[in-house]
């Protein structure tokens, strides 16, 4: 009976032992994943960290940037819209200067309109003047008469020039109309297939008298619709070789009379 206990004990004891290895040894096997598991956590965690760490330092670098191109932006942003209201200001300037000068051209060619026809005006005058005006003064202003055009439309030539062409020939009949000219022309009378050479005096531009060398042939003459006209009349001969040598002063001035035409 106590043997058979042993054996029982025995075996009972051998079962023990090998249960107690099988848990040391499984044990030991979760203890080894546990810490495999462990070192490789630890690994991705330091990797994970190492990661952060970059893209912080990353992200820092970028922040800076991004903040130094902002400022650079924000810079440029308020000179652009300093210079562009400098921009509008002189536009505003600029397109109330352009309406002035707009205003100021619509007078200036309406003013020239008017200085047009008023030159065009000028222009017919003298020439209709220097029809009748006696021969020497007529001469003497065609360098400038030979400018006015007669027909204004057609003319090339500026307003101020045609104008001092004009005033030119004004100014040479206007004193040529406060003076006595004594002159010397071939003359033919009207009615007269004769001519002879005279000394002719001009009063102006209203009269004029001729007579020949021999003082033989005189006449007077004024200034008619169709220009000068001359009338005979020897008798006034003599006081007509007065006033030619009184002019001359070749002999004392006194009073000489003569006929006058008033057309």
């Amino acid at each position: 009976m106590n043997h058979r206990r042993l054996k029982i004990g025995a075996a009972a004891a051998a079962a023990l032992l090998a249960c107690s290895a099988g848990a040391m040894a499984q044990n030991q096997s979760v203890e080894g994943n546990w810490r495999e598991s462990m070192r490789t956590s630890m690994g991705r965690w330091v990797e994970a960290e190492k990661l952060i760490s970059s893209e912080r330092n990353a992200w820092k670098l970028d922040r800076e940037l991004l903040e130094y191109r902002y400022a650079a932006l924000t810079n440029e942003t308020a000179a652009l819209r300093s210079a562009t209201a400098g921009i509008n200001d002189d536009y505003e300037a600029s397109a109330g200067k352009c309406a002035e000068y707009v205003e100021e051209d619509a007078k200036l060619k309406a003013l020239s309109e008017v200085l047009a026809e008023e030159v065009a005006a000028a222009e017919k005058s003298v020439l209709a003047i220097l029809e009748k005006a006696p021969g020497p003064i007529v001469e003497k202003v065609r360098p400038l008469s030979q400018r006015i055009p007669l027909d204004p439309s057609t003319s090339k030539a500026g307003l101020g020039e045609r104008l001092q062409n004009v005033v030119g020939v004004l100014n040479e009949i206007n004193k040529f109309s406060r003076d006595i000219t004594v002159v010397s022309e071939v003359m033919t009378p009207e009615g007269s297939d004769t001519s002879f050479e005279a000394s002719v005096v001009y009063f102006g531009l209203g009269q004029g008298y001729y007579v020949n060398q021999p003082g033989t042939v005189a006449g007077y003459g004024w200034a008619g619709d169709e220009g000068w006209v001359w009338m005979p009349s020897n008798s006034i001969a003599q006081a007509v070789a007065d006033v030619v040598k009184i002019h001359a002063t070749e002999k004392p001035a006194e009073y000489v009379v003569l006929p006058v035409s008033i057309k």
